[in-house]
């Protein structure tokens, strides 16, 4: 099990949100350094805390109802 702390916290609740934020929005949105946050970033993903990116579709819009 991987030990999460506030600040990795903040980082998972910023990027539930919205994926494709960039780490410099992520960091300003957080209230984190930029350092921190990417270090944190690549900790979460190698640790499998974060699995994967995802695009939600909205396959109406793409007349694929």
């Amino acid at each position: 099990m991987t030990n999460i702390d506030d600040i990795d916290e903040s980082i998972i609740d910023v990027i539930k949100h919205n994926a494709r934020l960039s780490t410099r929005k992520i960091a300003k949105r957080s209230g984190i350094p930029i350092a921190t946050v990417n270090r944190r970033m690549k900790k979460l993903i190698e640790s499998g805390v974060i699995k994967r990116f995802n695009t939600e579709l909205d396959y109406e819009k793409l007349g694929k109802t």
